[in-house]
């Protein structure tokens, strides 16, 4: 198979000029079966220690294993700084995608043995217990579990793309930026095998991932601590460059975006997305997904933005636009059936009855007209700061949308919350107001 070219570079250690190489090598230059085995990548060092256990009839861990594990720094796995290309896409001209073999290998992965015990020193845990220690991740920030389980589900849900970010490993074989996404891959083959009917969806045969890996870059940390440096792309940052708002001059389109990323959580939570969600954490994709499926959280979100008027505040001055345009949503669709909403899981299953009133409701907001002036009164007395200010904002105001869609004037006890206080004496809302449909109320978010 002709291989894809990647432009030459040299690397400042050697001169050397690089050469696309697609299947991690050993120290011989041949592939490593070590993933197989379920030794370590270089094996040498499990190999000793399985000597060293063997014979013995004891199951507790050797002195060794509780002592720091350190890379062998003399010896050099990839001399020449190099461009891996993993695709699946044959167009690409590589050898094919990044495989869980080929993740396990490039990690180093090692599984604990009856006869080798890791103790403490280990990566991570696998849903079984069993104990993984990534070889060739000694030299790594830390290990965060939370974000390769993220991962995972990026990888089983189908949203891993090849966007050109890639994986970095030095001179040594020590991965720098990549770990998390491999493991990840790992993680995802196994639940994938255990729950093979819940992801047949996505996947019919075994995990992979396309990616690019630059291999041989020098460890020096002046090198390394360059890694990693910029800021992460914001939900409203991924708005933002979207084509929602393209008609939106940047200055503007930054400020819309931002109100768009609140009042996305905010309906994702009130809805009870994130219980029925395959990716509760909500990543980027799933939150352009919940948007997809509930474009009128878009009209919303202009309305409320519209009514403002910037400069003048006329809505926000009052309550934060992006809890505004949820809670828009939320009153619009009030007339909807939770069951046949939940059971569809988008805007099929809503009933849209109320949402010219739920609009007018925020003209007459913006307005200061005398059947909302109370509320106005009420939100600016409160004080707006964390998640308690939130509540009781968004509560008064599901409260006064009741009265005002039923005709009934507002009074100062009506649309006041409930309050209580925790057991260290911190004062807390003792009611989740809703408005009814598809909000099931407010909760941590």
């Amino acid at each position: 198979m002709a291989k894809k070219k990647v432009a030459a570079s040299k690397t400042p250690e050697t001169g050397s000029k690089t050469k696309k190489k697609v299947v991690p090598k050993n120290n011989n230059g041949k592939t490593s079966q070590s993933a197989k085995s379920g030794k370590s990548a270089k094996g040498k060092a499990s190999k000793k220690s399985a000597k060293k256990g063997e014979g013995s009839g004891k199951k507790k861990a050797s002195p060794s294993s509780e002592k720091p594990l350190t890379r062998d720094k003399s010896k050099i796995i990839y001399p020449d700084l190099d461009v891996r290309l993993y695709s699946s896409d044959p167009s690409h001209g590589s050898d094919g995608p990044l495989t869980v073999e080929i993740a396990k290998e490039i990690l180093g992965w090692t599984e604990e043995s009856e006869n080798i015990k890791f103790g403490k020193n280990y990566t991570l845990k696998l849903p079984d217990g069993s104990k993984i220690r990534c070889m060739n991740n000694l030299s790594n920030r830390p290990f965060y579990p939370q974000l390769a389980l993220d991962w995972k589900l990026e990888i089983l849900r189908g949203k891993w793309k090849l966007n050109g970010e890639t994986m970095v490993i030095d001179r040594l074989g020590c991965i720098h930026e990549g770990q998390h996404r491999l493991i990840g891959l790992v993680l995802a083959e196994i639940e994938r095998k255990g729950n093979l009917q819940k992801w047949t969806e996505f996947w019919k045969k075994e995990c992979f991932i396309d990616a690019i890996i630059i291999v041989g870059i020098s460890e020096a940390d002046e090198v390394v601590n360059t890694l990693g440096t910029g800021k992460p792309r914001s939900l409203a940052d991924v708005i933002y460059r979207s084509e929602f708002f393209q008609d939106i001059h940047q200055k503007e389109r930054a400020r819309i975006a931002r109100v768009t990323s609140y009042a996305v959580k905010l309906v994702w939570f009130r809805t009870g997305a994130d219980l029925v969600s395959y990716a509760p954490k909500r990543p980027h994709s799933e939150s352009l997904e919940f948007i997809a499926n509930h474009p009128t959280l878009l009209e919303c979100v202009k309305h409320v933005y519209a009514e403002d008027a910037a400069k003048e505040k006329r809505i926000s001055n009052f309550i934060q636009l992006g809890y505004a345009a949820g809670l828009l949503y939320l009153m619009a669709s009030c007339a909807s059936d939770s069951d046949s909403y939940n059971e569809v899981g988008t805007e099929e299953g809503i009933d849209w009855a109320l949402k010219d009133k739920a609009f007018d409701f925020w003209v007459h907001f913006a307005n200061k007209t005398e059947d909302v002036q109370l509320l106005q009164k009420h939100l600016v007395a409160i004080d707006n700061a964390g998640s308690l200010g939130r509540d009781q904002i968004c509560g008064a105001v599901a409260k006064a949308w009741n009265l005002w869609s039923d005709g009934k004037k507002l009074t100062p006890k009506a649309i006041e919350v409930a309050m209580d206080t925790d057991e260290f004496e911190r004062p807390i809302v003792a009611e989740q107001p809703r408005v009814g449909g598809i909000d099931i109320g407010e909760k941590t978010a």
